[in-house]
């Protein structure tokens, strides 16, 4: 009796799951670019079908454009009760960018990617025993070789005359910006 009933359950054709279908877009991260433009460029409408792949079909997409620094698409339920209806989350991150004045009455600011680099200034000013003043500047750039590196220019004047390009590059395993064990609380 249960094996006649296993078979009829395994040779009745079971019913296809209901197509997923996006019921709202959620984008994240953007400053210089609305989000209808950056719907339109992931390709995505409320309504449409939702296939399996769409996260990656959306990073693609997005990243094809060269507009964001980094790029990552989120694929959530909307709803606990309706598992068809799916909510997209585009995180992204435009790199910096800064606000300018337009004028415009209508629009008084605008936001626009920087286009120069991001250079750190910090001020030496030190006296020694022998050498006098020593005085002068740290120019830096963060982040010319992606995370946690730096390139810097010391230049000093006066008692120690020192002109240098310094490169930092952190280790892969310095999660926490030092060097050495973690710290006890740290550690998991």
């Amino acid at each position: 009796m249960i094996a006649a009933l296993l078979v009829t359950a395994l040779l009745v054709p079971q019913a296809a799951p209901p197509p997923e279908v996006l019921a709202d877009v959620q984008v994240r991260g953007n400053v210089a670019t609305p989000d209808a433009e950056i719907r339109r460029l992931a390709g995505l409408e409320i309504g449409m079908a939702v296939a399996p792949d769409v996260t990656a079909r959306v990073t693609e997409r997005l990243r094809a454009t060269k507009r964001f620094d980094r790029v990552e698409v989120l694929k959530r339920y909307a709803s606990l009760t309706d598992p068809t209806q799916i909510v997209v989350v585009v995180l992204v991150d435009e790199g910096a960018v800064s606000i300018q004045r337009t004028g415009d009455p209508d629009n008084p600011t605008r936001v626009v990617r920087r286009r120069w680099p991001n250079l750190l200034f910090f001020p030496i000013f030190s006296t020694e025993s022998g050498y006098g003043v020593t005085y002068g500047a740290r120019l830096t750039h963060p982040e010319p070789a992606g995370r946690d590196s730096r390139i810097s220019f010391p230049m000093t004047w006066g008692g120690r005359k020192r002109i240098a390009a310094e490169f930092d590059l952190a280790p892969a395993n310095d999660v926490h910006g030092h060097h050495g064990p973690p710290h006890p609380r740290e550690s998991i």
